[in-house]
């Protein structure tokens, strides 16, 4: 059996989706240090990659961490950027490109499906917003200045930070969420703005599916473009009251219909000896 790598921070949906592919893989995972044997899966520190390096077939990097090795296939953001004599992974749609390897940011919507939002938010009296950014530029502060009066915002995306006010609706989520908690505040807020053009693809995901309106920076065939000016927040009504009529593309990228996708695309990739 081939042996494939992936470099990726932890991942629950990744390693549902793993778990019932027909290959052996080793997750090296760079947020953790843990050693653990999930069916076909050895999950391992991303330190101990030289290891294990010269048993595996190929190695899929996920990550923002950049690689040279000669196994190793970079995740590509912009698909005028490719080179011709390598290969990469490309997440947001499949490419009509022989040297770029599609594999979908999955979310297993079992878990959504069953999740029980808890009533922690019962004095809600005005629509929230979900800003997601890799950091607060003039961009936010701006957008904050506008919403902060008639909305609830919650900014995520700047971690290793504790909660803090910048303003009396405004808070900024400064510590990743675990899954349930993603869950429970994607549930409750009415809309959400991403400012990050190369992370948090599976939060739009999941908001997606739960029918949220959706304004983003990303390239992403599946949702509006976050435009920053005077009439953002004339934007963001607009979005609140099509609502009821949302209908997100987002089949791929549910388990069920990604694991044939994958197969397709690693077997691809693995029968084609391509020049790494």
């Amino acid at each position: 059996m081939k042996l494939i790598g992936i470099i990726s921070e932890y991942d629950f949906d990744l390693i549902e989706l793993l778990r019932i592919l027909n290959f052996e893989f080793y997750y090296f995972v760079i947020d953790s240090k843990e050693y653990r044997r999930v069916g076909n899966i050895t999950l391992v520190p991303f330190e101990e990659l030289e290891k294990y390096y010269k048993k595996l077939d190929v190695i899929l990097n996920f990550s923002d961490i950049e690689m040279n090795l000669e196994k190793v296939i970079n995740t590509v953001y912009d698909l005028k950027n490719i080179d011709n004599s390598k290969v990469y992974i490309y997440r947001l749609e499949k490419p009509n490109l022989s040297n770029v390897i599609y594999f979908p940011f999955v979310v297993d919507v079992n878990s959504i499906k069953s999740f029980y939002l808890e009533k922690l938010f019962k004095l809600k009296n005005k629509f929230s917003v979900f800003i997601i950014c890799d950091k607060i530029d003039i961009n936010i502060l701006g957008v904050l200045a506008l919403l902060s009066n008639e909305f609830e915002i919650f900014v995520y995306g700047i971690l290793e930070k504790n909660i803090t006010n910048i303003d009396k609706n405004a808070y900024i989520l400064g510590r990743k969420l675990d899954r349930g908690e993603l869950l429970k505040i994607i549930s409750y807020v009415d809309i959400i703005l991403d400012f990050s053009e190369r992370r948090f693809f599976k939060e739009l995901i999941i908001a997606a599916y739960l029918r949220k309106p959706i304004l983003t920076v990303k390239n992403f065939r599946n949702f509006p473009k976050l435009v920053v000016d005077e009439k953002i927040k004339e934007r963001i009504l607009s979005q609140l009251k099509k609502k009821p009529k949302l209908e997100y593309d987002v089949e791929e990228f549910l388990l069920e219909n990604a694991r044939e996708i994958v197969e397709h695309e690693l077997q691809r990739l693995l029968e084609r000896n391509i020049n790494i």
